[in-house]
């Protein structure tokens, strides 16, 4: 007796078959785990063309919570120097950064672009673009008195570059920098410098 193979049913078993073993030995070499793909966006920096946040900030990346009021010493210690000795010190960081800001475009052409938009001057090192200065400045880059990472932003379309920092005293003679940033708002007696 002869038996007789039919391939409309042979063909479908056999493909069967080897999608499962597929399915088997992925799972042997991976270990059994199967991590899904991170939503788009959700890792690295913003998507091209997608409205990007005046201060970038990572996803899972602590945040600052900014305040109206002037700023605190930090816990467990007390700020050093008298508020005019900190806005002093604040300032001579502005020129400080100014004059790195100036090597850097002479070194290279343009400033580090921001996109025109407000970023922390080197709070997150893959995405600050003023982390881009520690070559070019004497010294580290500043450091807040009262030891706050926040006080010190940049922003530029690569043509022109502009710095800010909170005071915590009033402005005095200082002109108060003019700016539409939600965060830059938050802060109280912010003055900036720019290059052209």
């Amino acid at each position: 007796m002869r038996l007789r193979v039919k391939l409309n049913v042979v063909v479908p078993v056999a493909l069967l078959a080897s999608a499962l073993a597929g399915v088997a030995w992925l799972d042997l070499t991976t270990g059994g785990e199967a991590t899904p793909a991170p939503p788009v966006g959700a890792i690295g920096t913003p998507i091209r063309n997608a409205y990007v946040a005046p201060t970038a900030t990572p996803p899972g990346a602590p945040t600052a919570t900014a305040s109206a009021t002037v700023p605190v010493p930090p816990p467990g210690g007390s700020a050093q120097g008298t508020p005019a000795e900190r806005d002093t010190r604040r300032k001579l960081d502005l020129a400080r950064l100014i004059q790195a800001a100036q090597k850097f475009k002479t070194q290279t052409g343009a400033y580090p672009s921001t996109n025109a938009h407000v970023q922390t001057l080197c709070t997150y090192e893959q995405l600050d673009q003023g982390c881009q200065f520690r070559q070019y400045i004497d010294g580290d880059l500043p450091k807040d008195p009262l030891g706050n990472g926040f006080n010190y932003w940049y922003s530029s379309d690569g043509t022109g570059a502009r710095f800010y920092t909170s005071l915590e005293q009033g402005l005095g003679d200082d002109k108060a920098c003019d700016t539409d940033d939600a965060e830059l708002l938050k802060h109280p007696n912010v003055i900036c410098v720019a290059v052209p």
